[in-house]
């Protein structure tokens, strides 16, 4: 579930110059034939944020989350954003995040845009380039050209994160010939 109320004393808050805003939602949203999920993610039964789009063609609605700070994580050296999304719809906007660092908005450090499925799809983010400062997250929703545009967002963190920093470290020849002409080899990889 979506960890607050927008707006609510935790410092979530609507911008005031976007079209339109975000809601928490349980279950499914008002257009859900042809848009937006099911439920939260993972179970179903908790709350997310989306914004409705049917009447609200090509609207922009903006979340900002309080101050963080993400020298106070236990590895602050890799700082990351997790979050869910889900983007379901043929007449599917664009999802962006942006950060607020340095007294400064860095646009679109993660987006999607149009029908990205069914299902909840996970987002990763690396925030490196905002190690040890105070930061705030920023969800910029515009939605699609008309109302089957309904995304939605779920299961916000900021936690450690890892690149998959895997290395070849060897190919070889494998034992044993390969078929039909082709040479099989073996790989060796290092988890590094």
């Amino acid at each position: 579930s979506f960890p607050v109320p927008v707006p609510d004393a935790s410092g979530w808050s609507q911008a005031i110059d976007d079209e339109i805003d975000w809601s928490v939602w349980s279950g499914t949203t008002p257009s859900s034939a042809l848009t937006g999920p099911s439920g939260d993610f993972p179970a179903g039964t908790g709350n997310y944020l989306f914004p409705e789009a049917t009447g609200r063609t090509n609207r922009l609605a903006v979340v900002k989350s309080p101050c963080i700070d993400l020298s106070a994580l236990s590895d602050p050296a890799n700082p990351g954003l997790e979050f869910y999304y889900n983007m379901r719809g043929d007449a599917m906007g664009t999802l962006s995040v942006d950060i607020y660092a340095g007294g400064v908005w860095h646009e679109n450090v993660w987006v999607r845009s149009g029908n990205q499925g069914a299902g909840w799809k996970r987002a990763a983010v690396s925030l490196r380039a905002f190690t040890g400062q105070v930061i705030n997250v920023r969800f910029r929703g515009r939605t699609g050209p008309g109302g089957a545009s309904d995304m939605s967002i779920d299961a916000f963190r900021i936690l450690p994160l890892y690149d998959n920093d895997l290395s070849v470290t060897a190919i070889e020849p494998a034992p044993v010939g390969g078929c039909y002409g082709q040479e099989a080899i073996r790989v060796k990889v290092l988890n590094m």
